[in-house]
């Protein structure tokens, strides 16, 4: 075969080559979109899935055994809306707040009286002669029994947020999460002290306060009792700033506290216990004066999702009233042995 013959059809052969070979690299371009598709879809709905989520199902089951209290049906309705603070005077009164004023209440609900406040409380507490402090995010006001301002201070220092007030002799005190201090005032409404700076010689590491998670109650003996969010432990502190005591349970199961900012208010019983509430895992739990988990107040499954504690409280009777963010009413909780007596 000559050398020119040769030539045409081989060049023939490429010509009748090239659909051929267009096909097929048509063919393997659809595989791989596809198949670069399918792998897309797949990541994405792998992507839907949060490899960094936290299942807390199992922490919020609690067996029944360490749950003392029941609740009592009905609770207290609060006839205002958006309630944001409460507390129980040592007449066995309820006080509960929300946007410019702040009832007082008996315990079945009906109203006793109302003092005009301007604001938003965040917190109020009551002294044993009736005088009333009422805290706002950046301002604190002092009301007697009779409705009179005593002092009504609204400037600060740069950066305060308060988050809680309590009465305890001749000193009001608030938290300012803001700031990370516990500041003392006088019955004029002036600064006194800031309580809680890191000071490594007195054994006070300073307060950690990731959010604006941060009580102080009454200890009814010219103390205080404040939380250290971030490190779930409760500070005990004399009138003059002194560290007298604390303790911690830090611990993920019910007999302590995890997460962030936990206890988020805490309440001083007569007989010397601790009633706490927690966020994220929503529940309230009793401790005793040197903070050994003792019982239940209310499990994780008494609340719906999104619940927030907003207060905490006690009558003389040793019941527990919860103010519930979702209800906007108060739950009361008894002890079971009391309601198996009247019984």
């Amino acid at each position: 075969m000559s050398n020119r013959k040769i030539k045409e059809r081989s060049i023939q052969f490429c010509l009748l080559g090239l659909p051929i070979i267009a096909i097929i690299a048509t063919l393997v371009y659809v595989k791989f979109i596809a198949d670069k598709s399918t792998k897309a879809g797949n990541k994405s709905s792998q992507s839907q899935v949060n490899p960094f989520s936290y299942d807390i199902s199992d922490l919020k089951k609690v067996n029944s055994e360490l749950v003392k209290y029941v609740e009592r049906g009905g609770g207290v309705k609060v006839p205002l809306r958006r309630p944001t603070a409460m507390t129980i005077a040592s007449d066995n009164t309820i006080y509960v707040a929300g946007k410019d004023r702040v009832l007082q209440l008996d315990l079945r609900g009906q109203q006793l009286q109302e003092f005009a406040v301007l604001g938003i409380p965040i917190s109020v507490d009551i002294a044993k002669n009736g005088d009333m402090a009422v805290c706002f995010e950046e301002g604190l006001m002092l009301l007697d029994k009779n409705n009179q301002k005593i002092f009504d201070v609204r400037k600060f220092p740069k950066n305060t947020l308060f988050t809680s007030v309590a009465i305890e002799g001749d000193s009001i005190y608030v938290t300012d999460a803001g700031r990370r201090v516990l500041i003392q005032l006088n019955r004029s409404g002036e600064i006194v002290n800031e309580i809680g700076k890191r000071d490594s010689d007195a054994g006070i590491q300073g307060f950690i306060v990731p959010s604006a998670d941060f009580d102080v109650i009454p200890g009814n003996d010219e103390t205080v009792w404040v939380v250290n969010p971030g490190i779930h432990q409760l500070e005990n502190y004399t009138y003059d700033g002194k560290l007298r005591s604390s303790w911690s349970a830090e611990h993920v199961g019910i007999q302590g506290f995890s997460g962030c900012c936990n206890p988020t208010r805490i309440l001083l019983l007569e007989n010397g216990d601790f009633v706490t509430a927690e966020k994220h895992i929503v529940r309230v739990k009793i401790y005793s004066p040197t903070g050994e988990f003792k019982c239940v107040v209310a499990a994780p499954h008494k609340f719906e999702d999104g619940t927030v504690i907003i207060d905490i409280a006690s009558d003389r009777a040793g019941n527990i009233y919860i103010l519930d963010s979702k209800s906007e009413d108060i739950r009361v909780f008894e002890p079971k042995m009391d309601r198996d007596e009247k019984k």
